[in-house]
């Protein structure tokens, strides 16, 4: 270096600095024009040091240029957020605006152009470089938050791996997957209790009224499944305990049927005042007339003939409002049922908040196959922790691939993850780094190595340029 030359580049955001003060008041795309990619790079020889910034790393000629030669600081103390690192350089004429990916970069950036400004020796510039250290196996920052997802990840894929399971095994018809039941939509979707006009309705009077029409409710079921049972030459009855593979199947956590065996037919029991009121509250916007699930129970069947039979049965009891076919549309977890919503005549005494006499209340009824309803404690978790999250719609193939990839159970997941970061395999990596993103993870530790590790494997293999 007591040549007094070097050279360093890089890709990075150039900023307008006129629009610096306007930024929180412009449309998104209007700030994605101002954060134009950049490739910039420093040489500093004996005669003159030049920065120049390109369009692309290939291009011929420059953007522009900064001169380096009147700088007068240097300035990349503030932080515009976890992904960007900026870069805020002085001259005697102007101020220039860069921002780069990662803390490494800045630092790399500032020693260089530090050593422009302060004519540094070439030990104080690789002293910033040695210091930079890439985490080894002991240092892999693996949050607790990045091992949940993934843990949750991979349980969902085994969920949805059994679940096909059963369908490819349980129902080789696919009698359900035929069905539409479009003239069961139930008004675009969405249901109200009849003759409910008020918006002040009584949460109180909905139970009151889903208590009075338990007992229809639980008729019009029976009815059917002693039909089917009649037809079908069936040998269970309707309150025998649901058995699969010589077990009971139990409820599971914060389930209604938590800790008792599933019967054939199971009747929810009726929520407290409260729970309802938040139920409303949350799920229908405070509208009581919405709430078409107080009274609801659960079918289950054995075979795809005797689920299909069911389903019919209750449709042709002429009192079903809607049809909500979960094996032609299964939930992210894969798991199949059929929701249907039926219209249970009420005593003609009943009132709803002082409002109106009605003729009926809907309720909810649940018909399922055993094996599927045996997956649902163990699906509980991740349902739970994906529901929210978009995530769940991504997790298709390329997770199933990736988690198998994980063949030894014992292998915990920070090991899995090491030893995909270490790797040479492309679609593990291209996945972990998917993974990584804002839309699941959000670990740009992580997905920072990963990246890193595919440019890596890109320049070995001779990838293309995307």
């Amino acid at each position: 270096f007591e040549l007094q030359s070097f050279s360093m580049s890089g890709s990075v955001h150039k900023r307008r600095p006129e629009d610096q003060d306007r930024v929180m008041k412009l449309v998104p795309k209007f700030i994605a024009g101002m954060y134009k990619r950049r490739f910039l790079k420093l040489i500093v020889t004996q005669a003159k040091p030049t920065l120049h910034y390109f369009q692309g790393k290939n291009a011929a000629e420059p953007k522009g240029s900064v001169d380096v030669q009147n700088i007068t600081k240097v300035d990349t103390h503030v932080n515009d957020g976890p992904t960007s690192f900026p870069i805020n350089i002085t001259t005697t004429t102007r101020k220039y605006f860069f921002s780069v990916d990662t803390l490494t970069e800045q630092k790399l950036w500032k020693a260089a152009l530090s050593k422009v400004l302060n004519k540094l020796s070439l030990d104080a510039i690789m002293d910033v470089f040695n210091s930079i250290t890439y985490p080894t196996e002991h240092k892999l920052n693996l949050s607790e938050s990045t091992i949940n997802t993934l843990d949750f990840a991979e349980k969902l894929t085994e969920i949805r791996a059994k679940a096909e399971e059963v369908v490819k095994g349980r129902c080789p018809k696919s009698l359900l997957l035929a069905e539409d039941y479009n003239e069961y939509k139930g008004g675009g979707g969405v249901l109200f209790q009849p003759h409910i006009t008020s918006s002040n309705a009584s949460v109180k009077s909905l139970l009151d009224d889903a208590n009075l029409a338990t007992k229809g409710f639980v008729k019009i079921v029976n009815d059917v499944m002693t039909k089917v049972k009649a037809e079908m030459k069936l040998d269970h009855n309707n309150d025998d305990n649901v058995i699969v593979n010589g077990r009971e199947v139990f409820g599971y956590e914060r389930d209604w049927n938590e800790d008792k065996p599933y019967k054939r037919f199971s009747l929810h029991p009726l929520f407290s005042e409260d729970v309802c009121k938040k139920l409303v509250d949350e799920k229908y916007q405070g509208e009581v007339g919405r709430c078409c699930n107080i009274l609801k129970g659960v079918v289950v069947v054995d075979t795809e003939e005797e689920w299909a039979a069911t389903v019919k049965g209750l449709l042709d009891g002429g009192k079903v409002v809607r049809v909500k076919n979960r094996f032609k549309e299964p939930k992210f977890t894969g798991i199949r049922e059929v929701t249907l919503n039926v219209s249970v005549p009420l005593p003609s005494n009943s009132i709803l908040g002082g409002m109106s006499k009605k003729k009926s209340h809907i309720a909810e009824v649940t018909v399922i196959l055993s094996h599927f309803l045996a997956l649902m404690k163990e699906a509980q978790g991740p349902y739970d922790f994906f529901k929210e999250n978009a995530y769940q719609n991504y997790l298709g193939d390329t997770a199933t691939k990736f988690f198998a990839a994980k063949e030894d159970d014992s292998v915990d997941m920070k090991a899995f993850v090491l030893s995909v970061l270490e790797g040479s395999d492309w679609d593990l990596l291209e996945t972990l780094d998917d993974f990584m993103s804002e839309r699941m993870v959000k670990d740009w530790e992580i997905k920072m190595r990963s990246s890193t590790r595919l440019l890596e494997l890109a320049e070995s293999q001779n990838k293309d340029d995307e």
